[in-house]
């Protein structure tokens, strides 16, 4: 075998102890003096953080369809926010145009409860999107799939939508009786 310390010590790379890499890092290698054939060159300047290529995340990549299918179905959440808010302010028109197209004889007459529940109806409305965009937009953050929260969301806000819509239905007597003439 040759002997270890014949062999030349290197100044810098694995060889090199901690403390000769850290000198040579503190006093970089000199550059050699501008000729002709060496002209100065300016110095590099440090890459800007947008100008580096990201590393592309293979799990967020596979999560793109998702993301997409669940902004779509937020946005037409939120038309469909947008459209029905109103409707439900305007309780008692909104009511009567559908006693038209189900065939119900009759308007609606009970505006006290139809206002009051209205207002329930179209705060209800809102507060069940909100929340759905929330838990979705979090689940998209986590890198989660999320499709099926706007679809969730509009199931438990519709159920919860029906049971403010009934309350004053049920009482309204034109409604009744059209329920109790139809059971038959």
């Amino acid at each position: 075998m040759s002997d270890p310390d014949a062999r030349p010590r290197p100044q810098y790379g694995e060889y090199a102890s901690e403390s000769e890499q850290r000198a040579h890092i503190r006093e970089p290698l000199a550059e050699p003096a501008p000729t002709p054939l060496n002209p100065p060159v300016a110095p590099m300047r440090p890459a800007l953080s947008y100008e580096a290529a990201a590393p592309v995340d293979p799990a967020r990549a596979a999560r793109q369809p998702d993301r997409i299918v669940t902004i779509v179905l937020l946005v037409l959440g939120a038309l469909n926010v947008a459209t029905s808010f109103f409707s439900f302010l305007d309780f008692a028109t909104m009511v009567d145009r559908s006693y038209v197209m189900m065939g119900v004889d009759g308007s609606f007459s009970n505006f006290a409860a139809g206002k009051t529940w209205g207002l329930i109806s179209a705060l209800v409305l809102v507060a069940g999107y909100i929340a759905t965009v929330v838990i979705a937009r979090g689940r998209m953050k986590a890198n989660k799939l999320a499709w099926f929260i706007p679809i969730g969301g509009a199931i438990v806000t519709f159920v919860v939508l029906m049971a403010c819509v009934s309350v004053p239905l049920m009482s309204d007597p034109a409604f009744v009786e059209y329920v109790t003439s139809n059971a038959s």
